[in-house]
């Protein structure tokens, strides 16, 4: 199988925050139990994310999941790469009802990223008799193509463990970033509801900086 996914820097060490669906997205997808229960065994061949503007990919690492929430720590080596830390939010209390929230992703994986081109430069990409998934994204990393979509909603209700927002999204946005109007990260994109575009959910990034410190303490033991 092949699937895309959206993450985010959140440490300067190379540490990006996701959703552990993204990491392993047959253990919820319906369609591959039955090869599951068979007594298939899952082996993950390549796990590589890209950043835009960035013309090579960086290879993944997963270094922690919760145990109850839709949650994943990964880590890349970024050497003297310069990429941006997306600020996040230390309170809860930051993000208000009613607030507006933009949901920075991939929804639709490169769908809706080769529908924006024109038909040479998508024969360019993709090649008349079809490229590997992986060619493809090596093609669109190169001519800087792979640059996240930017849709905008209104928070509609803050809970502990949960934020819902009507920004549009769509699978392949799972693990975008939540950004208020403040400019800083407020959750991790996790689910949509199916049948309904104006009600989709986030973690609370609350969630994700303990996970980090957790991390950072671990290390240094």
């Amino acid at each position: 199988m092949q699937y895309t996914g959206t993450g985010f820097l959140i440490d300067r060490r190379g540490y990006i925050a996701t959703n552990k669906h993204v990491t392993s997205p047959w253990l919820v997808a319906e369609e591959y139990q039955l090869i599951l229960q068979a007594g298939y065994e899952v082996q993950m061949l390549l796990f590589r994310a890209f950043f835009p503007n960035h013309a090579k990919g960086f290879d993944l690492e997963v270094i922690r999941s919760a145990q109850e929430e839709d949650l994943t720590m990964l880590h890349c080596r970024l050497d003297s790469t310069t990429i941006p830390v997306l600020p996040c939010v230390d309170k809860q209390d930051a993000l208000k009802v009613g607030q507006t929230v933009i949901v920075l992703g991939y929804p639709t994986g490169f769908d809706l990223l080769l529908a924006r081109l024109g038909r040479d430069e998508l024969e360019q990409i993709v090649g008349q008799e079809g490229r590997s998934f992986e060619e493809v994204a090596l093609n669109m990393a190169k001519r800087h193509l792979i640059q996240p979509v930017a849709t905008r909603g209104m928070c509609g209700r803050v809970s502990a463990g949960r934020i819902v927002y009507d920004a549009p999204t769509a699978i392949g946005a799972s693990g975008a970033p939540v950004i208020g109007s403040n400019g800083k990260v407020m959750a991790i994109n996790t689910a949509i509801l199916k049948g309904f575009a104006g009600t989709n959910f986030g973690i609370p990034i609350g969630r994700a900086l303990e996970m980090m410190d957790q991390i950072t303490h671990d290390k240094l033991k």
